[in-house]
């Protein structure tokens, strides 16, 4: 701005006076980036956990997954055979489903947790590279990379208070659908 002012090369005078309040907030933000990404990501941290604070809190109650069930053998009398059968039949059926069932559970929790550990990996990048982007906001032709970063920044604080919605909302349904107290209420 000044070699432009002095020099009357590169930009105007409505340029100029366009571009200094910009410099100034340039540079406090540049100064305050971190302050500002570790806020960020404090309120992020803050509302997942507070949504799944709700979510597990509303009055589920410390009901056990076994409670009122009633279990009763009765495997003698005119039917037992067929009892018994029944019962293999069942428990067959339980451990195919629990085979079926087990492999995408338990690439589904790895998956999530692989994405935490993204956020975090991510999140420490674009916190040391804030100074940076805060920089390229300043001019027109870099304001594209600023923009870049900004919208990763957002998506990056918005996967943990979603994965904890969706954790909250899954523990909330499992409970309801195994507790018939909650089910009758």
């Amino acid at each position: 701005i000044i070699f432009s002012q002095s020099t009357s090369i590169g930009l105007s005078n409505y340029n100029i006076k366009k571009m200094l309040p910009r410099i100034v907030i340039a540079a406090i933000l540049i100064n305050l980036s971190f302050y500002i990404c570790a806020f960020a990501i404090d309120i992020s941290n803050i509302a997942g956990n507070s949504i799944m604070g709700l979510i597990s809190g509303q009055g589920v109650g410390n009901a056990s997954v076994g409670q009122g069930i009633q279990s009763t053998t009765g495997l003698s009398g005119p039917n037992g055979a067929q009892k018994v059968f029944g019962a293999a039949l069942g428990l067959v059926t339980g451990v195919i489903l629990l085979i079926m069932f087990m492999g995408p559970l338990l690439l589904g929790i790895f998956l999530t947790f692989v994405i935490l550990v993204a956020r975090q990996v991510i999140l420490l990048f674009l916190v040391i590279t804030a100074p940076l982007a805060f920089a390229a906001w300043l001019l027109p032709n870099t304001e594209s990379y600023f923009k870049k970063w900004k919208d990763l920044f957002i998506n990056m604080l918005m996967i943990y208070p979603i994965i904890m919605l969706i954790f909250g909302v899954s523990l909330f349904a499992a409970k309801f659908i195994s507790d018939p107290s909650i089910q009758n209420s």
